[in-house]
C-alpha cells in the first residue's frame, strides 16, 4: 500500500510540474526577449521533459505493478484515451523544444540584447493547446479511478 501511495503521489507532483513548466514557457515567450530568457526556456523545457519521463514512469509502475492491475487498465477505454492524449502532448511539445534549441543555438555566439523570435505566436498555441489537453487528464483518471468506463 505505501508503494502505491508513494507512487501516486510523486505520479501527480510531476503532472502539476509539467503544468507550471508549460505556464512558464507561456509566459516567457514574446516576439522579442533577451538570450538569457532564451536559456531559461531551456532549462524549463528540460525539467518538462524530466517531468514527462517521471510521469510516465510512474504511470507505467501504476499500470503494471501498484495499481488495479494491467487487465483493468488495459481494457478501460477512459484509460486508453488518456494514455492517447499524453501522447499526443508529447508529441506537440517537440515543436517547442526544437525552435528553443534552434533559438539557443542561433544567438549563443553573438547573444544581443533584444532578439526577434521567429514563430513565437505558433509555439504560444502549441503550448495553449498543450495545456487544453492536459487539462482532461486528470478528469480521465479521476473518472477510471471510480470504475467509469465508456
Amino acid at each position: 500500500m505505501t508503494g502505491l501511495a508513494l507512487n501516486t503521489y510523486v505520479h501527480i507532483l510531476f503532472i502539476i510540474v509539467i503544468f507550471c513548466c508549460l505556464i512558464a514557457e507561456l509566459m516567457l515567450i514574446n516576439d522579442q526577449v533577451s538570450f538569457s530568457t532564451i536559456k531559461r526556456l531551456s532549462k524549463i523545457d528540460g525539467l518538462y521533459g524530466l517531468a514527462a519521463i517521471i510521469v510516465v514512469t510512474t504511470g507505467l509502475l501504476n499500470w503494471m505493478k501498484f495499481g488495479k492491475g494491467y487487465d483493468y487498465y488495459s481494457n478501460n477505454s477512459l484509460f486508453i484515451i488518456k494514455f492517447s492524449l499524453f501522447i499526443v502532448v508529447g508529441l506537440l511539445s517537440l515543436y517547442p523544444t526544437i525552435l528553443f534549441a534552434k533559438w539557443k543555438k542561433r544567438h549563443k555566439e553573438k547573444q544581443p540584447e533584444v532578439i526577434r523570435l521567429s514563430h513565437s505566436n505558433k509555439v504560444r498555441k502549441v503550448i495553449m493547446l498543450e495545456l487544453g489537453i492536459m487539462a482532461f487528464i486528470p478528469l480521465l483518471a479521476e473518472l477510471m479511478a471510480n470504475g467509469i468506463d465508456l
